[in-house]
C-alpha cells in the first residue's frame, strides 16, 4: 500500500494559503521562498534555524504575495527563481514599466507572470 497523504491531507494540502516571499540579505543577495506561516518563517529566517539564511545577519522581507494553496505558491517561487536580478528589484519596488519592458526582452522565452497577472506581450 502507498504511503501518501489521505484525502483529508490532500485537500487541505491543496486549499491551505500559502506564500511567496522574498528576503534581501546583507545588503546584496535575494532568498526566495515559500510558507504557509510567513511570521514563523521569518523568525526561523532571523534566529538563524534557516541552513541557507542563518549566515546572513541583516535578513528583510522585501516583497510577498498570497496564493490560494501550495501548488501555485510553488509555481510562482520557480518562476522568480529563475528571473534575473532586474526583473526581482522591479518586482519589489513596484515599477510595472520596467517589468513589462525586461520581460519582452524575453519574448523568445514566452509571456510571463507577474502578481498582477500574465504580462502581455
Amino acid at each position: 500500500m502507498s504511503s501518501g497523504p489521505n484525502c483529508s491531507g490532500l485537500l487541505h494540502y491543496l486549499s491551505m494559503n500559502c506564500y511567496t516571499y522574498i528576503l534581501f540579505c546583507n545588503q546584496k543577495t535575494f532568498y526566495i521562498g515559500i510558507t504557509d506561516d510567513l511570521n514563523k518563517r521569518l523568525n526561523e529566517h532571523c534566529c538563524g534555524y534557516s541552513p541557507y539564511t542563518k549566515k546572513f545577519s541583516d535578513i528583510k522581507l522585501v516583497h510577498f504575495e498570497k496564493y490560494p494553496n501550495k501548488i501555485e505558491a510553488e509555481r510562482r517561487e520557480k518562476q522568480l527563481k529563475g528571473w534575473t536580478i532586474a526583473k526581482k528589484k522591479a518586482l519589489i519596488s513596484g515599477n510595472k514599466d520596467l517589468l513589462k519592458k525586461l520581460s519582452k526582452s524575453r519574448e523568445q522565452f514566452g509571456p510571463e507572470l507577474t502578481a498582477e497577472g500574465l504580462v502581455d506581450e
